[in-house]
């Protein structure tokens, strides 16, 4: 298959059967080795790895790989959100957040493309309904998943400050009410 090898330290003389790309540099990122292939990713001992999909490594390491079916992050992704980089920005309602992240449908589910892991959460269509947030309505974004849940969060916590209050002052209420009757039981005891 056709190869293209590019950078430091990359052996092009392996034998590849499938079409790919190779790319490496010690003077960007010391050790790091990003493949890409259109058919098979080549495994540490450079055999083919699984169907499609890429391996980037740091330092020798494997910091995220990609199949068919997934992308897998070994640390934490960090997702550009700086205000200054935005435009258009609104507040939301958090009332209503709260209101249709109730009533948004939640299953239990696995991919098709059988890998067989189970996961739980919304369907992209039925978030998209929901909320018309992301791209389009078969793909779903966990920055607009967990925004929408934080906003609900916030909507929910207004309600428990809103009910704590109404409780607040219903125990006041009992207390004079009690002091009243308490009053009112002396007075008579006294009158007989």
């Amino acid at each position: 298959g056709q190869t293209f090898t590019a950078g430091l330290q990359v052996n092009s003389g392996l034998a590849i059967n499938h079409p790919s790309f190779r790319f490496s540099t010690e003077t960007i990122t010391p050790g790091a080795l990003i493949g890409f292939t259109t058919r098979y990713l080549l495994s540490e001992n450079n055999n083919p790895g699984f169907l499609g999909g890429f391996r980037w490594k740091v330092s020798g390491e494997t910091v995220m790989t990609s199949s068919p079916v997934g992308l897998s992050i070994a640390g934490t992704l960090t997702e550009q959100s700086d205000k200054r980089t935005k435009e258009a920005i609104v507040p939301i309602d958090v009332d209503y957040a709260l209101l249709q992240l109730l009533e948004l449908p939640i299953y239990e589910w696995s991919f098709s493309a059988g890998e067989g892991t189970r996961h739980v959460g919304p369907m992209a269509q039925d978030f998209f309904h929901s909320f018309g947030l992301g791209v389009n309505e078969t793909t779903l974004s966990p920055r607009d998943l967990v925004g929408v849940s934080v906003a609900a969060i916030q909507g929910l916590h207004a309600k428990i400050e809103a009910q704590e209050a109404k409780i607040a002052s219903l125990e006041e209420t009992i207390t004079a009410l009690s002091a009243a009757v308490a009053a009112l039981t002396t007075a008579l005891d006294e009158g007989e």
